[in-house]
C-alpha cells in the first residue's frame, strides 16, 4: 500500500511541475496587437434624465397623477421659482408646475444625460458633450428639441455640475 502511495505521489508531482516557458502550443502564437476591442460596454445603473423626463416624471404630466402615483411630494418653498415647486419622491430634486402640469424637472442626485454628462462633471466636459450650450445668469442651457432644453447648474459658481434639469422654456417657470 505504501509503495502505491509513493508511486501516485511521484506521478502527481511530475504532472504539476512549474512552467518552463516552453509549453507546447497549438497552431500559431497570438500577436499582442492582433486583438482589439470593437466596442466598450459600460454597465451603469445611474438613472438617465431624458429630454422628456425621468422615469414616470415627464414634462407635461399632470400634478395630480404624479401625486397619486407617489412620484412627487408636497409643495416646497423655492424663492427662485416663478411657479409652484414640488419635491421628487424617489430622488433628490424637484418639479416646477404650470397650469397643473410639470414644466421643469431638476435632479440633484445620481443622474446623467443620455450623452453621459453626470453630476460632478466639469464645465469642460459639459462643453465637450454639448458644444452649443449657452450660459445665462442662473444656469447653462442647451436646446434638445423645439420646445425642450437641458439645464445644467453649478452651485456656488464652482466647476462641477451640481444639478441637471429639463424643461420647457416657454412655460414661464
Amino acid at each position: 500500500m505504501r509503495r502505491v502511495l509513493i508511486v501516485l505521489t511521484a506521478l502527481l508531482a511530475a504532472g504539476c511541475s512549474p512552467p518552463t516557458g516552453r509549453e507546447p502550443s497549438i497552431g500559431r502564437e497570438p500577436s499582442i496587437g492582433s486583438i482589439a476591442p470593437t466596442r466598450t460596454v459600460v454597465v451603469d445603473d445611474v438613472p438617465v434624465l431624458l429630454p422628456e423626463g425621468l422615469g414616470e416624471v415627464r414634462l407635461g404630466a399632470r400634478l395630480a397623477d404624479l401625486r397619486a402615483a407617489g412620484e412627487i411630494g408636497e409643495a416646497v418653498e423655492d424663492v427662485t421659482a416663478n411657479c409652484p415647486v414640488h419635491a421628487l419622491a424617489k430622488t433628490r430634486g424637484r418639479v416646477a408646475v404650470a397650469d397643473g402640469e410639470v414644466a421643469r424637472i431638476r435632479v440633484e442626485a445620481r443622474v446623467r444625460t443620455p450623452e453621459g454628462l453626470r453630476l460632478g462633471d466639469s464645465r469642460a466636459r459639459l462643453r465637450e458633450l454639448y458644444p452649443d450650450v449657452v450660459a445665462d445668469p442662473h444656469r447653462f442651457t442647451v436646446d434638445v428639441t423645439g420646445n425642450t432644453r437641458y439645464e445644467f447648474y453649478f452651485l456656488g459658481g464652482g466647476d462641477t455640475v451640481t444639478a441637471i434639469g429639463t424643461g420647457r422654456p416657454d412655460s414661464g417657470c
